[in-house]
């Protein structure tokens, strides 16, 4: 006990001597407590002054140590440098599983600052890392100092109530191939698996795997999970709802939302649109699809050249099909056409009524066309059923060829009644 309260009048004297200045005549200590500046210490040490108050000056290392059980045992913690040469300031707490709190008043910002340039501080909505890059220049980085010459990850995680990882995003090295991937991982759970529970992966190649952790392609998207039902949605695109049509019918100048493919020009390197599949919608939740192309020199402008309307009906070349299920304006050329029909076997039934052809004459010098057969000019406006045409056409071939048997049967009775003219005139003449 003497050693102790000699120590502390030694320190005591030497303060004053050197740099301490005493709060007037009082005494420095209380029967407990030491102040310095003061003269009513409220603490083991109590030290008021200005600029600086305290300095702690060391060889080659400095640090100082917190031992709430006592010198040597129980829970410790500690700041300073504690190593030899040790460029780095530590604040270290070496309880198991005991934090370092940093717990300002209600609302008061915690920051911490970096330079003049970089600093992370808490706010209201969260904890804001801010800086300026303009040389690109890192604002947070993650070191993982495992060992990388093997196949490892790094994670970012996200825990719940319990603590329990839900959620992560991970880098993981592969020394085979010396590329770094990117995975998203939305059931993080008992350690990182990058199996089924990886829900989104980047490869160091830049393709894109959507519950693909192998992506061929630069976004692979696949759906492991799928059921019996008729719609198993891979990827959904919504769009600006103010945009959607008035009416059933599509409005090329309201396209909701779409995907555009583009190419790089080498002049300028600007991202121009080739062509694109929009989706429209109309105010009764009908939806359909228009495929846009851009024709040559004319950047910024796209042409509604096919839509698939609601009921499933197809435009090609106009933007109105109507209630055809395919409506083309313009030129088809095809190898082979197979089209539906009746046929036309009910010509040849017995029963069927042949018209006489005096009545086809005049039929078709008052009306200009073959009977059941529409006129040349509404082909022209309303077009024509194919199937139907066919029907007819078949029904006027078969007809001609009934025509043509009973013209057969009436030339062979007149091939005989002339025979026998052609006899009895011989017979007569010897």
């Amino acid at each position: 006990m003497k050693s102790r309260l000699f120590s502390v009048l030694l320190i005591m004297f030497i303060v004053n001597r050197l740099n301490g200045q005493w709060y007037g005549t009082s005494p420095l200590w209380t029967p407990s407590n030491v102040g310095i500046g003061t003269s009513v210490p409220d603490a083991k040490l109590h030290i008021v002054g200005n600029a600086g108050i305290l300095n702690l000056q060391g060889e080659d290392h400095i640090y100082i140590q917190w031992f709430p059980d006592g010198y040597g045992a129980g829970r410790k913690a500690y700041t300073g440098f504690p190593g030899a040469a040790w460029n780095d300031f530590y604040i270290s707490n070496e309880i198991p599983d005991g934090k370092i709190v940093l717990n300002p008043g209600s609302n008061s910002p915690v920051q911490l600052n970096y330079g003049a340039s970089k600093k992370l501080e808490t706010t209201s909505t969260g904890i804001r890392i801010s800086g300026n890059s303009t040389n690109n220049s890192n604002l947070l980085v993650l070191h993982n100092t495992a060992n990388w010459a093997t196949p490892m990850i790094s994670n970012i995680s996200w825990q719940d109530y319990a603590s329990a990882n839900v959620a992560a995003i991970g880098a993981k090295y592969d020394p085979s191939i010396s590329t770094v991937d990117i995975l998203f991982n939305s059931q993080y759970n008992n350690g990182y698996k990058e199996t089924s529970e990886t829900s989104m992966i980047i490869k160091g190649n830049g393709n894109v795997g959507i519950g693909k952790i192998d992506p061929t392609f630069r976004v692979h998207i696949a759906n492991t999970n799928l059921d019996n039902s008729a719609f198993n949605t891979l990827l959904a695109i919504d769009g600006n709802t103010n945009d959607e049509s008035t009416n059933n019918n599509f409005d090329a100048s309201k396209p909701s939302v779409g995907l555009v493919f583009r190419r790089e020009w080498n002049s300028g390197g600007i991202p121009r649109a080739l062509a694109g599949i929009y989706a429209w919608g109309a105010y009764n939740w009908a939806g359909g699809l228009a495929f846009t192309t851009t024709p040559a020199y004319a950047y910024g402008v796209q042409h509604t050249r096919m839509v698939i309307t609601d009921d499933g009906n197809v435009g090609i070349g106009n933007t109105t099909p109507g209630d055809f299920k395919l409506n083309v304006s313009g030129k088809i050329r095809a190898n082979e056409i197979v089209v539906n029909t009746s046929g036309a076997d009910f010509v040849l039934d017995p029963g069927y009524n042949l018209p006489d052809l005096a009545e086809v004459e005049k039929y078709i010098e008052e009306n200009k066309h073959l009977p059941d057969v529409a006129p040349a000019l509404d082909m022209q406006t309303e077009g024509m059923n194919v199937s139907e045409m066919q029907t007819k056409l078949l029904q006027k071939v078969e007809e001609l060829t009934l025509y043509l048997i009973v013209m057969e049967k009436k030339n062979k009775v007149q091939d005989l009644k002339i025979k026998e003219l052609e006899n009895k005139l011989k017979m007569t003449v010897q």
